[in-house]
């Protein structure tokens, strides 16, 4: 026997790259027309909305993913899940090497309501993208690009101002809140143990500015609109380290085992530089003339998972993640933040992924969240509940569940609520809908030629 190295079939490759480059260049094209990646006027205070790392998959299963894992998808959540690219089976003792690459959009749909009125408000775009890919040893390796954090709104305030005993005219002050923090980030990681156990970090950089701008109309002969932009730049490094373990509860080769994997993340705290300009209606004076510098440290993260499944067939995960955000400052904002905590339960269920119809290979995903934020309105905390979505549709006829090319088309919905207007000004109802394509395949397969 003769054994001959190969990267891919060549219609493999031209599938992928076909794909590859009309998805890459749709959303990041889409990027360039969208909109603030948030719309909610809870976003204005510190560094905006904080995102997490859940990938299309996780957020339609609750947003859970510290202890889960599957080659149909990058996990960014945990890093040490990319291990799993670098996957031996168990029948021919092959180790296949796997490339991935993770790219999604998304578009939100918001309701606010006030005591004095209800809106609605809509923004799409590019939310990240993940390249995962072997070394030539027992590594994974893994880059992209992805939001950090998004500030986005816009809210005005309509009243009466006495001008004089016999005078009151219309008075209107306006808020918006633009920008946000953008990531780039690489990550590896490796096994021990028979694969048992899984390690792996990401090394990330967070940079991006915020603005924060207040106008002021009176509606009176000779008053001139007045105008306040505040512009903080900032820039960073942080370090998500994982770790999962993985047991088989049930080893059955008729009934398919049952496997239990735990994992940990630990997200460290991101040290920035920050500095701020203030501009006056249009003068770029301020009252010290200068600008303001300053050391923002957003506070270390905690979270852990477990994962329950029968692979490719169903999954049942949960998280439970913890943040100290009560020692945060940002500039000399009289703000006083809390603790955070986030808690998720989802799953995932193929019919079957062996099987000779189409749609008996298709995932169906649910899940739901609840999630206590580090912002609060009198001894009340503002929550953000919901439930999800989502479903995995495969992009190939192959009925091959670790066949050469792999490739899904994901859906997710989240449909929840921010705010409650009996304990805080505004309450949000929205639907954050996200979309995306993952494209796995092998490489340096040696085959076997008689």
């Amino acid at each position: 026997m003769l054994y001959v190295p190969s990267i891919l079939v060549v219609k493999y490759i031209n599938r992928m790259n076909r794909i590859s480059l009309f998805v890459c260049f749709l959303l990041v094209s889409f990027y360039g027309f969208s909109q603030n990646l948030t719309l909610s006027p809870y976003s204005r205070y510190g560094i905006g909305d904080v995102f997490s790392y859940s990938n299309v998959r996780s957020a339609g299963m609750g947003g859970v993913g510290i202890a889960t894992s599957t080659v149909f998808s990058p996990n960014r959540y945990n890093p040490a899940s990319y291990s799993d690219f670098f996957l031996t089976t168990t029948r021919t003792k092959n180790t296949l090497r796997r490339t991935s690459l993770d790219v999604s959009g998304f578009a939100n749909v918001n309701a606010l309501s006030t005591d004095k009125g209800k809106g609605t408000q809509s923004t799409a775009g590019f939310r990240d993208l993940t390249f995962v890919f072997p070394s030539n040893k027992k590594l994974a390796i893994a880059m992209g690009f992805a939001p950090y954090s998004a500030v986005g709104y816009t809210v005005q305030d309509t009243f009466r101002t006495q001008i004089n005993d016999t005078t009151r005219v219309l008075s209107i002050i306006q808020y918006q809140g633009r920008g946000g923090l953008n990531q780039a980030f690489i990550g590896g990681a490796t096994s021990f143990l028979g694969h048992r156990i899984r390690l792996g970090a990401n090394a990330y950089y967070a940079f991006g500015n915020v603005q924060n701008e207040w106008s002021s109309y009176l509606f009176y002969s000779g008053a001139v609109p007045t105008t306040t932009t505040r512009t903080s730049f900032m820039n960073g490094v942080g370090a998500l380290v994982g770790v999962q373990y993985q047991d088989t509860l049930r080893k059955d080769s008729v009934k398919g085992s049952i496997l239990l994997r735990v994992g940990l993340i630990t997200d460290y705290n991101v040290s920035m530089n920050a500095s701020r300009v203030t501009l006056y209606g249009g003068a770029i004076k301020d009252t010290l003339g200068a600008e303001v510098k300053t050391a923002i440290n957003v506070p270390t993260k905690y979270g852990v998972g477990f994962e329950l499944s029968k692979p490719l067939k169903w999954y049942i995960a949960g998280d439970v993640l913890y943040q100290n955000w009560k020692n945060f400052t940002y500039f000399n904002d009289k703000i006083v933040y809390g603790s955070d905590l986030q808690a998720g339960l989802g799953g995932e269920y193929t019919p079957n992924m062996l099987g000779d119809k189409y749609f008996q290979r298709i995932s169906y995903r649910g899940g739901a969240y609840f999630h206590k934020t580090y912002l609060s309105y009198g001894d009340k905390s503002l929550t953000d509940q919901g439930i999800s979505l989502g479903v995995g549709i495969p992009m190939s006829r192959s009925k091959q569940a670790y066949s050469e090319y792999i490739g899904r088309f994901n859906l997710s919905v989240e449909l929840g609520q921010r705010g409650s207007l009996a304990s805080q000004p505004l309450s949000e109802l929205y639907s954050r809908f996200r979309f995306g394509v993952t494209i796995s395949e092998r490489w340096f397969v040696r085959r076997v030629v008689d």
